[in-house]
């Protein structure tokens, strides 16, 4: 079994390069944000999003343990929206983005990322991305409604005909899938 966040990690440090930008759309716990904190040296800013409050606590909880807090801004907002609160001089400057789709482990597993909103959120990104950026999303199919936005995923990185790369956690029919998207 593949450890996709290992993988995805992998992929993401040879993305960002020290004092650069770094968007989390969907925090969820913070393992991403604070890997991205740890990387991205003194000037550098990551921003944060999820559409759960307690999600930003944990996630700042663990910035403050670490003493990264103040390399991230956390906003309390849906990834569809993120544009409205980043500053427009980042447009085409973000070297890395991350997604998480799905449910927030160990909370009610009837708040997860809609179809909807998660491709308006891909889309922006895309347009927010730097020139050799990366996209990772890790969209999870187990849970209702999990395997419609991951089939909607697909079909709408084909459709755009992005570089992109993909790979599965097992060969189980919900394993997780990691989507890779760089911009060239």
């Amino acid at each position: 079994m593949t450890n996709l966040v290992q993988l995805s990690h992998e992929k993401i440090r040879k993305h960002l390069t020290s004092n650069s930008f770094s968007l989390d759309a969907t925090v969820g716990n913070g393992g991403d944000t604070l890997f991205m904190a740890n990387l991205i040296g003194i000037t550098g800013k990551v921003f944060g999003f999820d559409v759960q409050e307690s999600a930003l606590v944990k996630t700042n909880s663990l910035l403050v343990e670490n003493k990264l807090d103040k390399k991230v801004q956390l906003v309390l907002a849906c990834h569809s929206t993120f544009d409205l609160y980043l500053p427009v001089g980042l447009k085409a400057g973000i070297r890395t983005i991350t997604f998480n789709l799905g449910y927030l482990p160990g909370s009610n597993k009837k708040i997860i990322t809609q179809k909807k909103t998660t491709l308006v959120a891909i889309e922006k990104a895309y347009s927010w991305l730097a020139e050799d950026g990366i996209i990772s999303v890790i969209s999870y199919t187990g849970h209702t409604g999990g395997m419609e936005e991951t089939k909607s995923l697909i079909n709408f990185i084909e459709d755009r005909e992005w570089k992109y790369q993909r790979f599965r956690g097992s060969d189980s029919i919900n394993s997780p899938i990691l989507h890779l998207i760089t911009k060239d």
